[in-house]
């Protein structure tokens, strides 16, 4: 076992009072608790806000923290040596024992709230691994005062674009050929033309984002030279669609919209849908066409809407300024149980609500993000903090064990359910037969065989490390196009393999419902797959968002100081160059796939029943989806 040594960088040093070494200590207690139990104990509440890990911040590092923690090897000895003020706050040296290994000692750093500041994990071949605060990124060139690219430049660059993600990317490709109008070959030379007509960076900027957005994969990332930065927009105009049958109308007069800019807007949306638009299917394109509008980011013929028009008239589109969204407190904030009025609430936790009419249990899952992990192994045995995966499983399996007797049917509500932590929690809990892990299968290449960016790629999972590291010479050759499938997060058997995984408990439902629609994407996708896969689940609703990328890599594209585009594939941290920075490109690289090996994105659930989208019911279709599933239970 490689050794490990947690430690933030230090700082100046002054003393000490009595009250801040009992603080100390107790923040000690957090630090002991969390990793000598490695339960997934939740510690968000003394972490501070700038607090990151595995070279994420935010989301990101608080649902990553849970998997890394559980990788750790046994701790034997954890004491405080020595502890200091420091110029930002506090700082505890630990001496530390990992099973048998050597002792050794890491620092804690602290801000004067005694929160934890970060943690970073290293060892003896991954200078920079999957627990540790990022390092401080550089700040990116100012174009503004960097010459234009030329026409050659600009051609050079997008064709080593193209390259690689050709060479790297596992879904986007396969998908757009799969679902939309215009293949990979064809985007790729028309886009290539708009590229190579950019003539100021602003231009190139737009282009380029335009480019990433049609990208057909929600967990991919085009981020240009943060220089050259679009003011945020907004106008108070709201567009509505309907669905399948498709129409626009404003949603405050119901009035159907005719045109954008003068031009016809099937005609604006099926331009959008074909080129700007990362998802893969039409439900989805139509939600993010409106929000687009809504946001000054849809673009007609080069330009934002200026106005729209209804057969009675044409209104001017206004946008005024506005303020970045909070993703950060949007995703931490509690379900709401308003609008089921006719429902009796049984429970209310973090991110689940269960309630009950009749012989109906409703439970409601607003997403899978939890900020303060797991809570404790996949089965939720063990005594869970209240903002944990766990506490909110516990909740389920406590109300439902009450219940009087198992003769109801079981609703699940997942629409607008985003994704977030991997989910085996709810399926063990919820799935009615024994059930698997999904298939990824990794592109074989010379970046998976990189010690540091395969980490990255793996999330620090040891025991996908493990399955890395049992594979045969033959199956690591890089003529070989991909590695053997594995099951994604392992949790069916230490060495990755597919094998099925017992449920909690065997509960017997009359029938289960999963409510769905585009806007349930990742490991909301991989519950709606399973739970139809593993428990005949009824699927009602819209398509799910078909959209569950497990693995990415990252891509910088600079300029090197003799003018020449130069890619650098990079993990957690930005790697360092000399020259200048054009953007950053983030896509996937490895596919989900059934046994069958057929892939699985871009392929929703099989829908049961869909529920149309409708001028009355766009701003409730939700409750109009469950009102449907009633009527015919």
């Amino acid at each position: 076992m490689n050794k490990i040594i947690l430690m933030l960088c230090l700082c100046l040093t002054w003393a000490v009072s009595v009250a801040d070494e009992t603080k100390i200590e107790q923040a000690f207690e957090h630090v002991l608790n969390l990793l000598l139990d490695q339960q997934y104990e939740t510690i968000e509440p003394h972490l501070a806000d700038t607090f990151q890990v595995g070279g994420y911040d935010g989301m990101t590092a608080a649902q990553i923290l849970p998997q890394i923690l559980s990788q750790l090897p046994p701790l034997r000895k954890l004491e405080i040596k020595n502890h200091s003020k420091t110029e930002s706050g506090y700082e505890m040296v630990l001496n530390y024992q990992l099973h048998d290994e050597e002792p050794g000692e890491f620092v804690v750093g602290l801000n004067d709230a005694f929160k934890i500041v970060s943690m970073q994990l290293f060892d003896n071949f991954v200078a920079q691994s999957s627990l540790g605060s990022k390092a401080q990124k550089a700040e990116d060139t100012d174009l503004n005062s960097v010459p234009f690219l030329t026409v050659q430049q600009l051609a050079d660059v997008y064709d080593l674009l193209i390259e690689k993600i050709e060479q790297y990317d596992m879904e986007g490709i396969h998908t757009r050929n799969l679902k939309k109008r215009l293949n990979w070959n064809t985007y790729k030379k028309l886009q290539k033309k708009i590229f190579i007509e950019s003539d100021e960076w602003q231009t190139l900027a737009r282009n380029f984002e335009e480019f990433g957005s049609g990208f057909v994969n929600l967990h991919s990332n085009f981020e240009f030279n943060k220089s050259i930065q679009s003011e945020l927009k907004k106008t108070a105009i709201e567009l509505g669609f309907t669905y399948p049958e498709i129409l626009f109308f404003l949603t405050d007069s119901k009035q159907r919209v005719t045109a954008i800019n003068g031009q016809p807007i099937w005609q604006a949306f099926q331009h959008f849908e074909d080129f700007a638009c990362p998802f893969n299917s039409t439900i989805g394109c139509l939600s993010h066409f409106t929000y687009v509008f809504k946001t000054g980011q849809l673009w007609i013929e080069g330009m934002i809407p200026s106005d729209v028009s209804t057969p009675k008239a044409v209104i001017p589109v206004v946008y005024e300024t506005r303020e970045s969204v909070d993703r950060m407190a949007r995703h931490k904030e509690r379900i709401q149980v308003d609008g089921y009025e006719d429902w009796e609430l049984l429970a209310h936790g973090l991110k689940v609500a269960v309630w009950k009419q009749s012989q109906t249990v409703l439970i409601k899952i607003k997403s899978f993000v939890y900020f303060g992990g797991r809570g404790g192994g996949y089965r939720c045995e063990e005594p869970a903090d209240e903002n944990t995966m766990c506490a909110d499983i516990q909740l389920i399996r406590t109300t439902l064990d009450n219940l009087k007797s198992e003769d109801y049917a079981l609703i699940i509500d997942l629409q607008d359910n985003g994704g977030g932590n991997e989910n085996t929690p709810f399926l063990a809990e919820l799935s009615q037969h024994p059930f698997e892990d999904l298939r990824v299968i990794f592109r074989n290449s010379d970046l998976l065989h990189d010690d540091t960016l395969r980490q990255y790629m793996f999330y620090g999972n040891q025991r996908a490390e493990d399955w890395y590291a049992g594979l045969t010479d033959e199956q690591k050759d890089l003529s070989h196009a991909f590695l053997p499938a594995r099951a994604d997060f392992c949790q069916g058997d230490v060495r990755c393999t597919i094998k099925p995984i017992q449920p909690n408990k065997q509960r017997a439902f009359k029938k289960i419902t999963i409510l769905t629609n585009q806007n349930c994407v990742s490991s909301c996708d991989d519950f709606v797959w399973r739970m139809q896969d593993y428990s005949n689940a009824f699927i009602v609703g819209l398509p799910n968002a078909a959209d569950a990328t497990y693995s990415r890599i990252d891509l910088v594209f600079y300029l090197d100081k003799d003018g020449q585009p130069t890619v650098v594939p990079f993990g957690q941290n930005p790697p360092d160059f000399e020259g200048t920075k054009l953007f950053t490109v983030t896509i996937p690289y490895s596919k989900t796939v059934k046994a069958s090996g057929e892939v699985r994105q871009g392929v929703p659930a099989d829908l049961n029943l869909m529920v149309p989208v409708t001028v009355d019911n766009y701003a409730t279709h939700d409750k109009a989806v469950l009102k449907q599933v009633m009527a015919i239970q």
